[in-house]
């Protein structure tokens, strides 16, 4: 895979015309308010799922950037808010946050060469473009999610 897909592939499932359906920011902003902390059982909320999201998005961003040192424990507080009822206003504002992270991996992947891509990432074993595809995979996994527990 190469800087041209990834970078398609990012605008697509963000706010393009995917072939499963909706992109995340239709699905998202067609949200109802009432439904942002909706979960299924003792799963997570959509709202939290929306802030997981954004999280490793936010640690590609970081890898991108080159900072070595950021990085996620897997089910800490900052990778799942696993207790936090979101308030509308803590809603729009991860929507917001999201869009703005969506604008900051762009800017960030195009100047990028494919060679630079194949590197791995900074205290990795795996290249920025793994990372990259699997980032959408990961979008598009809990993008399912949320549209289920919005039903």
């Amino acid at each position: 895979m190469n800087k041209k897909t990834i970078l398609s592939d990012l605008q697509t499932i963000f706010n393009g015309h995917p072939w499963y359906g909706y992109p995340i920011i239709k699905i998202v902003e067609s949200i109802p308010e009432a439904h942002i902390n909706n979960r299924y059982k003792q799963g997570n909320s959509i709202a939290q799922i929306l802030q997981h999201m954004i999280a490793w998005r936010t640690f590609a961003i970081e890898k991108l950037k080159g900072n070595a040192d950021f990085k996620i424990e897997i089910n800490s507080t900052q990778d799942w808010r696993k207790d936090k009822q979101y308030t509308i206003e803590e809603w729009h504002q991860l929507i917001e946050t999201l869009k703005v992270n969506q604008a900051t991996l762009i800017e960030l992947i195009e100047p990028k060469s494919d060679e630079f891509l194949a590197n791995p990432i900074p205290k990795g074993n795996y290249s920025y473009v793994t990372m990259l595809q699997n980032s959408i995979q990961h979008d598009l996994y809990h993008l399912g999610q949320v549209a289920l527990l919005n039903k």
